[in-house]
């Protein structure tokens, strides 16, 4: 029996680690998602919407991505994916850490390019990453009156 020329089973997966890792306020996180089809059939004009919490900031995306321009948080459209059978397509959304505490990223499968999926509960991810603070700098050097400068960075006890 031939395939259905209607149907492909597409999946959406974050495939770098960012979930339960600590990233300091300022610092670039890069989400890697992939795109990917079990098949019957190729798919194209897939499109992925990844939806930046506000304690993000857009910084750059995948060829073909675009965000809306808001200042935190907003919305990253990848457009025109194709996805063949049994391959996949990778995607990168780097964002800036904003503010301390839980960021949420959430992305998925907002249009399925002319396709039926039987699966469409595979078509979305989240991963939550945790912000803090930066570490303190380290301690200046202080001085005893009389002496030279002690630097206590460098100062190893056993």
């Amino acid at each position: 029996m031939p395939a259905n020329p209607h149907y492909a089973t597409l999946l959406f997966r974050y495939t770098n680690r960012v979930t339960g890792q600590c990233f300091d306020v300022e610092a670039n996180v890069t989400y890697s998602l992939t795109v990917g089809n079990a098949g019957p059939n190729p798919a194209s004009g897939v499109v992925v919407t990844d939806a930046l919490p506000p304690s993000l900031k857009f910084v750059s995306s995948a060829a073909g991505c675009t965000h809306d321009g808001a200042l935190s948080g907003g919305m990253v459209t990848c457009s025109g994916i194709s996805v063949p059978v049994g391959g996949s397509v990778p995607l990168t959304i780097v964002a800036q850490a904003l503010t301390v505490g839980t960021a949420t990223n959430s992305a998925s499968i907002a249009n399925l390019g002319g396709v039926i999926d039987p699966n469409l509960a595979n078509n979305q991810s989240t991963a939550t990453t945790n912000v803090t603070e930066p570490p303190a700098p380290p301690a200046p050097p202080f001085t005893i009156p009389g002496t030279l400068p002690v630097n206590t960075a460098n100062i190893c006890l056993p």
